[in-house]
């Protein structure tokens, strides 16, 4: 396993590290004191291997910010990361992680960014996420070989911005889930632009999100950004009445499952909708006349379906 640079066992007071070219790297067996000031740790873009040592969540026990992403580091996601209680950024997309996401993640209750995605994990979408992680802001778990159903503890997620499970194998139908989304409901004249800087939200995070038909990469997260894709899984069943509640939404992707029934005429609630993909799917009857209001729709993909 190789993971931390060298440098690192020297630190003494909060330390942020960008972009850090390849370092020597720790052979396991080197053990480290406690780093208790780190606070934000930034390797993302690099060329580490290896797997996370075991021991990480005990060395940096006040960590806020982990940006490992787009690296090469596989194995699986170490259960000592749950000592991690201040953590509010954990961003491990684009590795070669397997394994299931590990329970002890429960006890990250601060987390606002969780960005999963581009790995190799298994198993199912965990009940206590929307149990335990309730200040969950952005949620991706994008392009893994997760398997089940959504579960309906997530309707929990009140201030949940991003929910991006798309290129997975999650089955059974959609939960009708979204009434309590809160932060979805917000639109651009009511956003609170304060809230975000008072709760030290408003820092540098990469969040990849599909929309009008590509990949779009927010350097910043903005309080504005609003996205539901579920999109090249096995969902069935309808379009949850709930999810046309959403009036803040900006980006739906339901795309590549096998959900069936009519676009509800209630479509057309979500009036800051900008990107919408409902292709290849089983919907059937016509197009709703009310979609026409839809100003903001920049992007809409009905194709391959059973519409008359």
């Amino acid at each position: 396993m190789k993971l931390l640079p060298g440098f690192l066992k020297h630190c003494t007071s909060t330390v942020t590290i960008r972009e850090v070219a390849c370092y020597d790297l720790v052979n396991t067996t080197e053990t480290y004191a406690k780093l208790p000031n780190l606070g934000q740790l930034h390797l993302s873009n690099n060329q580490i291997s290896g797997c996370i040592p075991e021991n990480f969540g005990e060395v940096v026990p006040n960590l806020s910010i982990l940006d490992l992403s787009n690296n090469s580091i596989s194995g699986f996601i170490p259960t000592s990361m749950g000592y991690l209680k201040n953590l509010r950024t954990l961003l491990l997309r684009g590795n070669t992680l397997t394994g299931q996401i590990p329970s002890s993640f429960k006890h990250c209750t601060q987390l606002e960014v969780l960005d999963l995605g581009d790995n190799q994990l298994t198993g199912n979408l965990p009940s206590w996420i929307g149990q335990s992680l309730t200040s969950l802001r952005v949620l991706s778990l994008r392009s893994n070989k997760l398997i089940g159903a959504i579960p309906k503890t997530m309707s929990s997620l009140y201030s949940l911005q991003v929910f991006d499970a798309a290129e997975n194998c999650l089955s059974g139908t959609i939960p009708d889930m979204f009434t309590n989304f809160a932060a979805m409901k917000v639109t651009e004249k009511m956003a609170d632009y304060i809230y975000d800087l008072e709760h030290n939200f408003y820092y540098m995070v990469s969040i990849d999100i599909v929309a009008k038909g590509s990949m779009m990469e927010y350097t910043k997260f903005l309080y504005l950004v609003t996205c539901i894709d579920l999109s090249r899984n096995n969902f069935s069943g309808r379009i949850p009445e709930s999810l046309t509640k959403l009036i803040g939404l900006r980006v739906l992707n339901l795309s590549g499952n096998h959900m069936i029934g009519k676009i509800p005429q209630e479509i057309n609630q979500l009036q800051e909708l900008e990107s919408m993909d409902l292709s290849n799917n089983l919907f059937s009857g016509g197009i709703p006349l009310s979609m026409s209001s839809m100003n903001a729709l920049g992007a809409l993909n009905l194709s391959y379906n059973n519409l008359s």
